[in-house]
């Protein structure tokens, strides 16, 4: 019991503290990252929102092995992101107290070390029901740093809160219409957009230093995310 304390107290004394660097699990490569939101013009944004359709993404890519240069620390959640999710954490009696907003990712411009390739996979992920992508941000730098470029999709009105760089707010608005077949249906329209937008070199270039090999595309997801991926790799 008393080591038990002792960890929760170690791990407490850290949750609350500023720039907190993640330990990322993976292979040797380092990491840079970015991100956009990539918008469709030809879709609404929601049933109840006439707006286009505007997908906010991350993306995760080797950059190559140490000693790398140009360092910088990356951003986990936006602080309102974490009170919301904190709240949310609360009323499931789930620990409710962390502020993921301190935690920060080192990222990297350029490595001189061994030379590495460019032509990495290319992998799509999609979260949970009424969840953000940003919560699963450690589990796809882990996936990146074994050898994948690794590109995360916020769902509009399917995830818990999204937060544009304008400043705008949205949170989940399932509408009682609406069948989680229909949902899905949506999810996978967002994916096959993100993936022709990164089709195209003008846009990716914005994203990394190379280009993306859509050629060779995988597929992951949590729960409404699992099937999201499973009936867009059917299509």
């Amino acid at each position: 019991m008393r080591s038990a304390l002792q960890a929760i107290t170690i791990f407490g004394s850290t949750i609350f503290a500023k720039n907190v660097i993640l330990p990322i699990m993976g292979g040797p490569l380092q990491l840079g990252t970015a991100t956009t939101v990539l918008t469709d013009h030809s879709r609404p944004n929601w049933t109840n929102d006439t707006s286009p359709r505007a997908l906010p993404i991350s993306v995760f890519y080797p950059v190559g092995y140490a000693p790398c240069s140009g360092g910088y620390l990356s951003e986990y959640v936006p602080q309102v992101v974490s009170d919301f999710n904190n709240n949310y954490f609360k009323l499931e009696g789930v620990l409710g107290e962390i502020d993921y907003a301190a935690f920060k990712s080192q990222m990297y411009r350029t490595c001189s070390g061994r030379k590495h390739h460019d032509g990495y996979p290319l992998l799509i992920f999609s979260p949970g029901y009424e969840r953000t992508r940003l919560l699963y941000g450690a589990i796809a730098q882990a996936v990146a740093k074994a050898g994948y470029v690794v590109v995360t999709i916020d769902h509009p009105y399917d995830s818990d809160i999204i937060q544009y760089p304008d400043g705008r707010i949205i949170t989940t608005d399932h509408a009682p219409t609406l069948s989680d077949l229909d949902i899905v249906a949506v999810l996978v329209e967002d994916v096959s957009f993100v993936l022709n937008q990164l089709g195209d070199k003008n846009i990716a270039k914005k994203l990394i230093p190379y280009d993306i090999d859509t050629s060779k595309v995988g597929m992951y997801g949590h729960s409404l995310g699992r099937r999201c991926s499973s009936q867009r790799l059917n299509l």
